[in-house]
């Protein structure tokens, strides 16, 4: 059975699957018209200023809206973050489509707008994830976060062919009003489940956002290693028009990476058990390994081919990265944690764009696959020479608590053996004295009978007892000490036994003293030499 099909068919999914479907192939529209439409007013001469900046106002205003909303979005449920998300982006682009109609839309105005409506787009997409965690069963996690990556990718291939058709006949504010309209499908699908999905797990400073990624290794060795997967990756949109001779080309090019890219998504999601952080850093040296060919001096079917492969390495791990987040954080307390994801990925990418300029400047873009390639798959490999270096302290650590258990299990047999040997012994002393307790108990009886004995206990004193008034006066004026009490069998039997029973504690007492001698050689070491 297909992995996908429990996740379509859940009650709770099914219903806000065509809403993620509509806003994500909105997006792939707008990718193409936000340019477009920056393109169409901004002044002749500061076009490709402008152009960048409307670029970056739809993204980077995520990552000041995971900082600056923290305070009042962290105990939201997740469907209302997604709503809030959905419902901001539709009013704000399509805004955007109503001041063009009005002939009001100038270049500062369109940027504004464009940074208004991405100001939630961290909470936004980490509610979506969060909703993931909490209406599906783990087994299902997997699975749904594959899900969403092939409709992202899918709608990466879709959407700009189809807001090209659109731009020709409507022009680019129409693509924006479509995009509006899917993002308002969004928010109602998200509000009519938001009653079947907790609200976020009140939480202290240390379990939020920021300080729970730095705070958790599990969560800090991922976030760094995205974080410079997704800075290395920023050149390569930077140098990919210098490195085609036309626009064909460059639809070729990207059309095959998003083509693999679709295609190891898809796969990903049979794979339920892979072990999510080493697929991690496989994909981050796959992907560095697969990007230095291009900067070689290639025919156009071989690049394709590399860039349909570098997609298809690409796939995996926005989907394992995902579920290790989901798998490690607490649901109700998913929101946060995922909001500052998100706003690290979204300044990550674009930072790598603004230094990948200068690069491609410099260097041409067959150089600048080559640097980034190399450079990603050297972070891949740092970080798995880090993780094989900490297995292996763990399992040295493992191996001398091993060996000093089994040196412990050679002692104890010889002093055991000897145990048994000295209780013997005194149990056969204790056989041939009984006799001789025996009389002992037996005079103290005849000397009760013959002088009636009288129980006396001075201000919390031993119990004595007498056998005749003067010596009873003398007892109550200073009570024996508890050595010269009268002994009786059970006593004298207790005193032949106490000789074992300080064999054992010896015995106890080295067996300690060896593991503990033991321990302190293996501990003596430093913690590079373990």
């Amino acid at each position: 059975m297909s992995p996908y099909r429990p996740v379509v068919r859940h009650p709770v999914f099914n219903r806000v699957l065509p809403g993620l479907v509509l806003s994500a192939l909105g997006d792939g529209m707008s990718s193409v018209a936000v340019g477009w439409l920056a393109l169409q007013l901004a002044p002749p001469g500061a076009r490709g200023l402008w152009v960048g900046l409307a670029i970056a106002a739809y993204a980077l205003p995520g990552a000041v809206g995971a900082v600056a909303f923290g305070p009042l979005l962290r105990r939201r449920g997740a469907a209302q973050l997604v709503a809030w998300d959905g419902a901001l982006r539709a009013v704000f682009l399509g805004g955007i489509a109503l001041l063009s109609s009005c002939g009001g839309l100038s270049i500062v105005r369109y940027v504004l707008l464009l940074a208004l409506s991405a100001l939630l787009s961290a909470w936004g997409s980490a509610g979506r994830y969060t909703v993931i965690a909490q209406v599906l069963p783990a087994a299902l996690h997997l699975p749904a976060n594959a899900l969403l990556t092939v409709i992202a990718e899918a709608s990466t291939v879709a959407g700009p062919a189809i807001a090209g058709l659109l731009i020709a006949v409507l022009g680019a504010p129409a693509v924006l009003a479509v995009d509006a309209a899917t993002f308002a499908v969004l928010a109602v699908s998200f509000l009519q489940i938001r009653s079947e999905t907790p609200t976020a797990v009140p939480a202290d400073g240390r379990s939020e956002g920021f300080a729970a990624i730095r705070r958790d290794p599990r969560l800090r060795r991922p976030m760094v290693l995205t974080f410079w997967f997704f800075l290395l990756f920023g050149p390569l949109p930077v140098a990919m028009p210098l490195f085609v001779s036309s626009v064909d080309e460059i639809g070729l090019v990207y059309t095959a990476f998003g083509v693999g890219a679709v295609a190891g998504a898809v796969v990903t999601g049979h794979l339920r058990r892979l072990p999510l952080w080493r697929t991690m850093m496989g994909v981050v040296i796959g992907f560095g390994l697969l990007v230095m060919p291009l900067g070689l001096p290639l025919p156009l079917w071989a690049h394709m081919i590399t860039l349909a492969l570098a997609g298809l390495a690409w796939a995996p791990y926005p989907t394992t990265s995902m579920s290790l987040f989901q798998r490690t954080v607490p649901a109700g307390q998913l929101p946060p944690v995922l909001a500052a994801r998100g706003a690290v990925l979204v300044v990550a990418t674009p930072l790598g764009t603004l230094l990948g300029a200068p690069l491609v400047q410099a260097a041409g873009a067959s150089a600048t696959f080559v640097v980034c390639g190399a450079a990603t798959t050297a972070v891949g490999l740092l970080t798995l020479a880090a993780h094989l270096r900490r297995r292996g302290r763990a399992l040295r650590h493992v191996v001398q608590h091993v060996a000093v258990g089994a040196q412990a299990a050679r002692v104890l047999p010889q002093h055991v053996d000897r145990l048994v040997e000295v209780v013997g012994q005194h149990v056969g002393q204790v056989d041939e004295q009984a006799p001789a307790v025996d009389r002992a108990v037996a005079a103290d009886l005849e000397r009760a009978v013959a002088h009636p004995q009288v129980d006396a206990q001075v201000d919390g004193g031993p119990v004595v007892t007498q056998h005749h008034p003067d010596e009873r006066e003398r007892r109550l004026a200073r009570p024996d000490p508890p050595d010269q009490l009268p002994v009786d069998g059970a006593v004298r039997r207790g005193h032949l036994l106490a000789v074992p029973l300080e064999i054992l504690t010896g015995v106890v007492e080295r067996t300690e003293q060896c593991g503990g001698a033991t321990r302190s050689r293996v501990h003596d070491h430093p913690p590079a030499a373990r």
